[in-house]
């Protein structure tokens, strides 16, 4: 497997002008010829959920 991390869940500010959902964090990597993205999104940065988005697709289809 090869991947990417990006961000902090815990920790990653709020972007600037933001009200709405952000990213916390994201991971992207390639699985078996499979792309893979994981993407944590917040309401806020004190907010102990988060909604988790989980891409899946073929590499055969880029």
């Amino acid at each position: 497997m090869t991947g990417q991390v990006d961000g902090d869940c815990k920790t990653s500010p709020l972007p600037p002008n933001v009200t709405s959902l952000y990213e916390a964090c994201s991971a992207k990597g390639v699985i078996d010829g499979y792309d893979v993205e994981v993407r944590v999104l917040k309401h806020s940065e004190d907010d102990p959920e988060g909604i988790i988005q989980f891409q899946l697709s073929s590499t055969k289809n880029r």
